[in-house]
């Protein structure tokens, strides 16, 4: 079923009564922004806002609280949030807002259609849909109101900005221009890299600009069209200039037909992004993970930089890219939790091909998987590995003759690690240790000496493959 044809049949009638209601009131209700234009896309539904003209706050208000109890969040701005049957809608009227940090709204229920969407971000977001006329209709370009054409550079695949004075007003639509270009793949125009080139942005607050690129990395088959678009417009460096800098870096042509360290990257953020969620060997299980594994991509080879020599060898890059990721991810607020991981991902990268390539036994995938946990499994430190083998494509775009056997070569390496990993029984945990602090209490209080104890007791279980409780205490006594 499309897009369309689903939100018909199953999303509209849920609320259909309220949008009867508000035109029995007077008011005419308006499908607005990211839902049209992902109807036009093709792509399902999430989010939901709804635009009332010709009526005041008050009355919709009103109106609302006949079929659900109304959340007055966001009131001040015009914006009433309700739940229906699970559907989630924002309910806003016509407002013009002053410039600055904190704008006077003046709302203003019988404003034209035309310049309520000039307040808008770009014209794929400009768009509307009287949802009075959706009886009946069999196709969404029949009835889409469209005063900024945004239907055209949506078939353009371009990005444009509705009002460039209001554009600039806000900055934060800077990155979502870099995560419109890279989710929708389009690209934007002169005149919007104009206006982004020279955009004021100090003022964004870091949270703020998480948020969008969380976006990016999770909802995008390319992320690397946002970085690409940053460097293009020049202010690449002045966001990740770890990442930049790497466009320095060059890699042995052999291993890396692709060029330099840069284009590496872009392309194993890349295989990242085209990850699937699913249960297959090479899916990520929850977009959490896509998010940790598309940083992890992003930040793998940082290292480099301060590592490479004069034969191209970049001995020691992954222990050196530690502290770069954590200068580049704090400049964020992606969470103590998720930097931990992506720095696990980044020290230890190299190991899954490192096992399967020198055929170590159980007891290295035992010590591996032991020192990434907690933050890893030995799966996902497996995926890592994946994507940074895959992201080689030579930058002419000219697929080798054996690229489709290189790609099966891989995949089959990293079934390999992982097949080594269940048979030491560690693909999802580490093996348990035997004795733990309780254990001990006995003979000692806790502390570092407890803790010295439980370490060594727990490398004689891995390297002797002793199991027996007695035996270890033996062992450490």
């Amino acid at each position: 079923m499309n897009a369309f044809k689903n939100f018909l049949t199953q999303m509209f009638p849920v609320f259909s009564d309220v949008v009867e209601a508000i035109a029995d009131a007077g008011g005419t209700a308006y499908l607005v922004g990211g839902a049209v234009r992902d109807l036009i896309l093709g792509i399902g539904v999430k989010d939901i806002d709804i635009e009332v003209h010709g009526l005041s706050l008050e009355k919709l208000d009103g109106v609302l609280k006949k079929f659900a109890k109304p959340l007055h969040v966001g009131k001040q701005f015009g914006v009433i949030k309700t739940n229906f049957k699970t559907v989630n809608i924002d309910w806003s009227i016509p407002r013009r807002d002053s410039s600055g940090r904190k704008p006077e709204v003046e709302f203003v229920p019988d404003m034209s259609l035309k310049d309520a969407m000039q307040r808008r971000d770009l014209t794929m977001n400009a768009m509307a849909i009287d949802l009075g006329k959706l009886d009946g209709a069999t196709s969404i370009e029949k009835i889409i109101e469209d005063p900024w054409d945004g239907l055209a550079d949506i078939k353009k695949r371009k990005l444009r900005a509705v009002d460039d004075k209001k554009f600039l007003e806000a900055p934060l639509r800077f990155f979502r221009v870099m995560q419109f270009a890279a989710r929708f793949e389009m690209a934007p125009c002169d005149g919007l890299d104009a206006l982004c080139k020279t955009m004021e942005l100090a003022s964004l607050a870091s949270e703020r600009i998480t948020e969008e690129l969380v976006k990016l990395f999770t909802l995008s088959k390319h992320p690397s069209l946002g970085f690409r678009w940053l460097k293009k417009i020049g202010r690449l460096d002045e966001f990740f200039p770890e990442v930049a800098q790497l466009e320095s870096v060059e890699q042995n042509p052999k291993c890396h037909p692709e060029g330099d360290a840069f284009e590496h990257t872009m392309q194993v953020l890349d295989v990242a992004g085209s990850l699937k969620i699913g249960n297959g060997i090479t899916d990520v299980r929850s977009s959490q993970e896509k998010l940790w594994l598309t940083l992890s991509s992003l930040c793998h080879d940082v290292g480099k930089f301060s590592t490479v020599d004069e034969g191209l060898h970049t001995h020691g890059h992954e222990k050196e890219g530690v502290p770069v990721t954590k200068d580049l991810l704090n400049r964020f607020d992606f969470g103590e939790k998720l930097v931990k991981k992506v720095v696990c991902a980044v020290r230890n990268h190299m190991m899954p091909w490192a096992l399967v390539f020198q055929n170590s036994g159980a007891k290295a995938y035992k010590r591996l998987a032991a020192r990434i946990h907690p933050h890893l499994s030995m799966r996902q430190l497996g995926l890592v590995g994946l994507c940074d083998t895959s992201g080689r494509m030579p930058r002419d775009g000219q697929i080798p003759k054996d690229w489709d056997a290189t790609c099966r070569l891989w995949t089959e390496k990293l079934k390999e690690f992982l097949k080594n990993a269940e048979r030491a029984n560690v693909v999802e945990a580490p093996e348990p240790p035997v004795v733990t602090g309780q254990h001990l209490l006995k003979f000692m209080k806790p502390g570092p000496a407890m803790g010295k104890a439980l370490k060594k007791a727990y490398e004689i279980q891995i390297e002797e493959g002793i199991h027996d409780l007695d035996t270890l205490l033996s062992k450490i006594s």
